[in-house]
């Protein structure tokens, strides 16, 4: 009988303490209620939001991966910030204080406003000038390049009318005139767009 010096096999996770996945759903409602207008259904959706609270271990606004495949990549390790939870979470967070704004509470508009300004600014460090880092560790792996980093901003992007990533799933979305403060992010994707080009198509010779 042969010896295993090492197991190949799927390494199972608890999907529970997946960092993309609430903030996945929070989008999802909101795109449904911008969609149909049903205030009833965002009501009964609307207490899913609270459960986001729990991932902002540190009071700064932003989630933190926890150094194991803790989101949908389940065989990629992340720690600290990082550029796709990250931006997912900047997002959810946005459309959780617009949620709020839709059922009429009026505390939770603003206390998801604020977090989300302060989360905005957190994630906003993993930028180096050309796309977002991978994650905030300092690791060997923390400087690659993830094309899904973009997974929250394509939100930012139909906004502003640059639907460069309109094959994702939030693009029904139309945030009211009260969100319109995302001038910031606007390069950041648009440089990323262009390096992931740069470092996947070879050039016409």
């Amino acid at each position: 009988m042969a010896e295993w010096f090492e197991i190949n096999g799927y390494n199972l996770h608890n999907t529970d303490r997946w960092k993309d996945s609430n903030p996945k759903f929070v989008l999802q409602c909101y795109r449904d209620v911008v969609a149909t207008g049903d205030k009833k259904f965002a009501r009964a959706v609307y207490i899913a939001i609270a459960y986001m609270d729990q991932f902002d271990k540190d009071g700064d606004g932003m989630i933190k991966n926890e150094g194991f495949p803790d989101q949908t990549y389940d065989t990629w390790s992340v720690s600290g910030v990082s550029a796709y939870s990250g931006g997912l979470w900047v997002a959810a967070l946005e459309a959780a204080s617009a949620l709020a704004h839709e059922v009429g509470d009026k505390g939770s508009e603003e206390y998801f406003w604020l977090k989300f300004q302060k989360a905005k600014s957190v994630y906003e460090k993993l930028w180096n000038g050309s796309y977002f880092n991978y994650d905030s560790s300092g690791g060997s792996n923390s400087s690659s390049i993830q094309a899904d980093q973009l997974a929250g901003q394509w939100l930012f992007f139909f906004f502003w009318k640059l639907c460069l990533i309109c094959m994702l799933y939030f693009h029904w979305c139309n945030l009211s005139s009260r969100f319109v403060r995302l001038t910031t992010y606007v390069h950041m994707p648009v440089a990323s767009i262009e390096l992931f080009y740069k470092n996947n198509f070879r050039k016409k010779t």
